[in-house]
């Protein structure tokens, strides 16, 4: 059983965690943790991009040159 503690921290009012070296789950900074309804998406580093999925939006996937402008959108786009 592995003992590692997720990164977090918050930026532009999200919670991000950290869940892998490419891939970041993305809450509401404001929300409690266990409200279900805070969860935003997930960002994953794709080569060269970050691509973000919305919670509420299956399939839909959208591609940003940077992090923070996915960050960004997920904070734009609340569900």
């Amino acid at each position: 059983m592995s003992n590692t503690t997720a990164h977090r921290y918050t930026r532009f009012g999200l919670e991000i965690v950290e869940i892998s070296a490419t891939e970041w789950r993305v809450s509401d900074a404001q929300a409690s943790e266990h409200d279900a309804l805070a969860l935003l998406g997930f960002v994953q580093q794709v080569r060269n991009t970050y691509e973000v999925t919305e919670i509420g939006r299956p399939g839909m996937r959208l591609r940003f040159s940077t992090f923070d402008e996915a960050l960004q959108h997920l904070q734009a786009h609340p569900r």
